[in-house]
C-alpha cells in the first residue's frame, strides 16, 4: 500500500437500491476513493415483482451512473441454482485478484454477503460490515443462542463496523465490537434531491392539496410505505377516524401499495373516514407531490429496523410521529421538539399526539423547523465521513488527494 494513494475499496450489496445508489455515487467521486460495487443481480434494474407492494417496481432514478459496478449474474438470463451460486462465489475471486484496501459488505446474513466474507478471508482484505441489525425485537431463544455461536465469531474478525443509528449501535455493543472499530455512517437519502424538489414544488401546494379534497383549514397526516401489517397503517385509521369523531377537520395521506389495501380502505368506509387518499405506489420523482401536500408524517410500524421515509418526511419540514419499534425514532426525533414517539399499537397515544399537533399549527412549523435541522446531519456527507474514518483504521494510512500529494513531491 502506498501512503497517499486513494483506498482502493470495494463494495458488496445485492442488488441496486434506490437509497445506496446515491452514497455510491458519492463515494465514486471523493478524490481518497477508488470504488467498485459488486451486486448479486440487477433486479432491480430489470424491474420485479416486489410481493409486498404487490406491483412491478423499476425506480425511476438512475442506480448505476457515476460510479463502476460488477453484476455476478443477471436475473434476465433464466438461471438454475446451482449456476445462480457459481456466479456469485466469483466473489471470492475478485476479492482475491483486486488487491483492495478493505471490502465494505451490506448485511452479514445473505448468501452473497457470506461468499464475500469468505473472500476477504482468503485475501486477507478487511471488511467494514454494514447492517441493519439492531435488538428492538425480542427472539426466539434458540434464535439468540444461534447468533451467539456465530455473530460473535464474524464480528471479531470485522476490522469495521458501519454504524446507521442508535439501535444499530447497542446491537454491535452487545456483540462485543469495541467503540474503536464502530464509524457512524448514519442511514440517509439524498437530502440534496429531495429538498430539491421541495422547493420546486412548495409554490402548488394548495392547488394540488384542493385537487384531492383537501382544504387550507384541513391538517393532513401522511404516511408512505408498503401497505402491510406490520406497517400499522391500521392504527393510523382509526387514530385520525377518532380525531374526526372529535369533531376535527383532520385528512389522511396513505402512499404506497400493498395486499392489505382492500382490508385498510373496508376499515375506513366502516370508521366513515373523510378527507382520505389511498395515493398507490409512487416511484422517487413523485413523492414530492405528495410530501409538500401532508402537514405531519406519521410512521405506525409495529417493527422497522430504521424508516427512511422518516428521513424524507423530515427533508419537506414536517413533524414527525413514530413508534417505539421503529429505530430512526432513537435518533431522528427528540420528543416535543420535532415529534413524539409513542408506544406500539397505542392508539390512544398516537391520537393524543395528532391531536395536539392538529390544534396548534405554530407548533406544526416549529416542529418542521426541527425536522429540517435534525435531518441535515444525517446525509450522504456524514456517511463518506464515516468510511473514510473506517479505510484510515484498518489500512493505518491516511490518504492525500492527488493535488496535495503533487505539491508535496514538489516541494522535496
Amino acid at each position: 500500500m502506498t501512503p497517499g494513494l486513494p483506498y482502493r475499496l470495494a463494495a458488496v450489496t445485492s442488488h441496486p437500491v434506490q437509497y445506496q445508489a446515491p452514497l455510491f455515487r458519492q463515494l465514486a467521486a471523493h478524490e481518497c476513493i477508488d470504488l467498485t460495487v459488486f451486486y448479486g443481480d440487477d433486479r432491480s434494474v430489470a424491474g420485479e415483482l416486489d410481493h409486498d407492494f404487490g406491483v412491478r417496481v423499476q425506480w425511476d432514478r438512475p442506480l448505476l451512473d457515476g460510479y463502476r459496478s460488477i453484476f455476478l449474474t443477471r436475473r434476465a438470463g433464466a438461471q438454475g441454482a446451482i449456476r445462480r451460486l457459481a456466479a456469485e462465489a466469483g466473489i471470492v475471486r475478485y476479492l482475491w485478484r483486486g488487491r483492495f484496501d478493505a471490502v465494505f459488505i451490506h448485511s452479514y446474513a445473505t448468501r452473497l454477503s457470506i461468499l464475500a466474507y469468505l473472500g476477504a478471508l482468503a485475501s486477507r482484505t478487511p471488511v467494514l460490515l454494514r447492517t441493519e441489525s439492531e435488538r428492538l425485537r425480542p427472539r426466539r431463544r434458540s434464535i439468540e443462542v444461534l447468533k451467539e455461536l456465530l455473530l460473535r465469531p464474524l464480528l471479531a474478525v470485522t476490522a469495521g463496523v458501519m454504524v446507521i443509528g442508535e439501535a444499530n449501535r447497542k446491537f454491535y455493543d452487545y456483540y462485543g465490537v469495541g467503540r474503536n472499530r464502530q464509524f457512524f455512517t448514519p442511514y440517509s437519502v439524498d437530502n440534496d434531491y429531495f429538498l430539491s424538489q421541495r422547493r420546486l414544488l412548495e409554490a402548488s401546494r394548495h392547488e394540488r392539496r384542493l385537487a384531492r379534497g383537501w382544504a387550507d383549514d384541513i391538517t393532513v397526516v401522511g404516511f408512505s410505505g408498503k401497505l402491510i401489517p406490520r406497517k400499522g397503517a391500521d392504527v393510523l385509521i382509526d387514530a385520525v377516524a377518532n380525531l374526526q369523531d372529535e369533531g376535527l377537520r383532520v385528512g389522511l395521506l396513505l402512499i404506497g401499495e400493498g395486499r392489505e389495501r382492500p382490508a385498510l380502505e373496508e376499515r375506513g368506509r366502516a370508521r366513515g373516514l373523510k378527507w382520505t387518499v389511498f395515493a398507490g405506489f409512487k416511484d422517487q420523482s413523485e413523492l414530492a407531490a405528495y410530501y409538500t401536500c401532508a402537514d405531519m408524517f406519521v410512521l405506525p410500524s409495529r417493527f422497522d429496523s430504521w424508516g427512511l421515509v422518516v428521513n424524507e418526511a423530515m427533508v419537506f419540514g414536517l413533524p414527525v410521529l413514530a413508534t417505539t419499534m421503529v429505530g430512526a425514532s432513537l435518533d431522528l426525533i427528540e420528543q416535543g421538539a420535532n415529534g413524539y414517539v409513542y408506544d406500539v399499537r397505542d392508539v390512544h397515544g398516537l391520537t393524543g399526539a395528532l391531536r395536539t399537533l392538529a390544534t396548534r399549527p405554530e407548533m406544526r412549523r416549529e416542529f418542521g423547523r426541527r425536522s429540517e435541522s435534525i435531518v441535515q446531519h444525517y446525509s450522504y456527507d456524514a456517511c463518506v465521513r464515516g468510511i473514510l474514518e473506517g479505510l484510515h483504521h484498518v489500512t493505518g494510512r491516511a490518504c492525500a488527494p492527488a493535488d496535495a500529494a503533487a505539491r508535496g513531491e514538489a516541494e522535496t
